[in-house]
């Protein structure tokens, strides 16, 4: 992000441990694994997965986000290099409308956090982004035109114009 403005908490109140209850859990040949709710199938338990799956129960459970609209670790190319997202919410007109860019529990958001879900909005060219760990969520629009961003507070901000 080249603005030098502070990082404004997102959701401030949200702590996503306290949907843990409601993912669902097994251990296979001693490996812990986690179910993806959208993908049906059981995946390792690793961190940055469990803050995916607390993120999607969160967005449709408490956000009515269809599952239809999530998209999950898709593969694509910026800069000539391969490169994954982490999760996109399509708007009602089925166009990308948010990216998000997660970390694990462990992982303190920094600046390269933010640098490189601002790589990946080179290519994708979203208009709004979210950088979390589970804990600490950071949410900004993106004004492709003006090239710049402004930090958001609330999901009403993102919700009222998807």
């Amino acid at each position: 992000m080249s603005e030098k403005q502070k990082p404004i908490l997102f959701e401030a109140d949200l702590s996503l441990t306290d949907y843990t209850k409601h993912l669902t859990t097994k251990v296979e040949n001693g490996t812990p694994m986690l179910l993806c709710q959208l993908r049906k199938k059981y995946l390792v338990m690793q961190p940055e997965e469990w803050v995916r799956q607390l993120w999607i129960y969160y967005l449709i459970s408490e956000l009515n986000i269809s599952p239809k609209k999530i998209l999950l670790e898709k593969q694509f190319e910026v800069l000539g290099k391969k490169r994954r997202f982490d999760l996109i919410v399509l708007n009602a007109a089925n166009e990308h409308h948010l990216l998000f860019e997660l970390k694990s529990f462990k992982i303190i958001i920094q600046p390269s956090t933010f640098d490189q879900i601002t790589l990946y909005n080179l290519k994708l060219k979203i208009p709004y982004l979210i950088a979390s760990n589970g804990i600490q969520h950071y949410a900004f629009k993106v004004d492709q035109i003006e090239q710049r961003f402004d930090y958001l507070r609330k999901f009403s901000d993102i919700l009222t114009n998807s």
